[in-house]
Order: C-alpha cells, then sequence, then structure tokens
C-alpha cells in the first residue's frame, strides 16, 4: 500500500491536476465499469460492518470492537473533513474550470464531497486490520492489493481525485492503527474476561 501512496504522491508533484488524474486513467468499458463497481464495494461501510458482526459473533469481541472503533474513527474524520472543505469531485471540477471532458459511458459519479476519499479510508482501515490478524505475509499482501484496488476504482469510477484517495489511506491507516494501539492498552489493563469470547462461542 505503501507504493501506492508514494506512485499517487509523485503524480501530484508531477502533474497538474487534470493531467495526473486522467494519466492513470484505463480505457473505460462495460466490462471494467462492472469489475471496478464490484471492487469499490469493501470500501462502502457496508463490509466493514458485515466483517464486525462476523467477529463479534464468531471470533472475539475485543477484535469486533478494535475494527469497529478503527472504521467510526476513521468516518468521523473524513465526513468532518468532507463537510469543512466540500471540494468538487472529478466531473464537476473539470466544468468548474472550463477543461474538456468527455465522460466516459456508463459512469454517474457524485459531484461534490470529494476530499478525502471515504471508500479509501474505509478499505484501509479494513484491510489494515485483516492484515494484522492474519499473520502471514501471502494474505498480508492480498490485503494491501485489495485496498490499492478500492482506492483505484475511486478515480477510475469518476468519484476522486488521487489526492483525496491518497488522503483517504492515510486516515484510514492512523484511525485503525490508533485505535488497536489504544484498545490494546485499556484491554490490558482491563483484563476483561469476556474480550476473547464471540457471541455463539462461548469458550
Amino acid at each position: 500500500m505503501l507504493s501506492a501512496v508514494l506512485l499517487l504522491l509523485s503524480l501530484l508533484v508531477s502533474f497538474s491536476k487534470d493531467a495526473g488524474f486522467l494519466l492513470i486513467q484505463l480505457k473505460h468499458s462495460a466490462l471494467l465499469n462492472i469489475i471496478f463497481n464490484l471492487l469499490t464495494f469493501p470500501g462502502d461501510g457496508i463490509s466493514c460492518v458485515v466483517i464486525v458482526l462476523i467477529l463479534f459473533g464468531f471470533v472475539s469481541y475485543r477484535k469486533a470492537i478494535t475494527l469497529m472503533c478503527g472504521y467510526l474513527l476513521g468516518s468521523l474524520v473524513v465526513q468532518s473533513v468532507k463537510v469543512y472543505f466540500d471540494n468538487p469531485r472529478p466531473a464537476k471540477w473539470f466544468e468548474l474550470e472550463s477543461i474538456d471532458l468527455v465522460l466516459p459511458e456508463g459512469l454517474s459519479p457524485h459531484m461534490w464531497s470529494s476530499f478525502p476519499s471515504g471508500h479509501s479510508a474505509a478499505s484501509a482501515t479494513l484491510f489494515l486490520f485483516l492484515a494484522g490478524i492474519t499473520g502471514k505475509p501471502q494474505l498480508q499482501i492480498l490485503c494491501a492489493l485489495a485496498a490499492i484496488l478500492v482506492g483505484y476504482s475511486r478515480i477510475y469510477l469518476y468519484m476522486h481525485f488521487p489526492e483525496d484517495v491518497v488522503t483517504g489511506f492515510i486516515v484510514g491507516l492512523l484511525s485503525m492503527w490508533y485505535a488497536d494501539r489504544f484498545l490494546a492498552r485499556w484491554f490490558e489493563k482491563a483484563q476483561k474476561p469476556w474480550e476473547n469470547k464471540s457471541f455463539f462461542l462461548k469458550e
């Protein structure tokens, strides 16, 4: 994921806002539209909720609470920043800048609240958490790739600029890291007997 963040940051430094955005666009097609609409799904928040419920029911209350807190913290930061800035999304930005843009067929992007990308933040939170509990390098690499694909899907679908995605990644990663560290200390001090139990697996 770090390599993707560095790549997007290099685009921000090396190219203008419109050039950097258009440079990394794939040639759109009906098939790719379907694929990237599916790939964007893990960042919509529902995926985090589903995973939290699975952890709550079958893994442990502690893991469920940790992921839930990381996601809620990231969402709070993202939505607060969105309300404050309310930046135009790509299609609207091109219009406001009077730059000709032919929107790829089959896309219906939103127009406002571009910065930062909530999907990127949520996917970074979710996949960092999953990478942390797998303990296997191969699965951790897959988690990183999955988060990167979610972030790129937001650019492909004309929902966000690269800077929105980079900031979303950073917010998600920091939120999950902070929630994990804070709760680890809290659980260590509290010594809750239920923390490693789950709703359906009591023992």
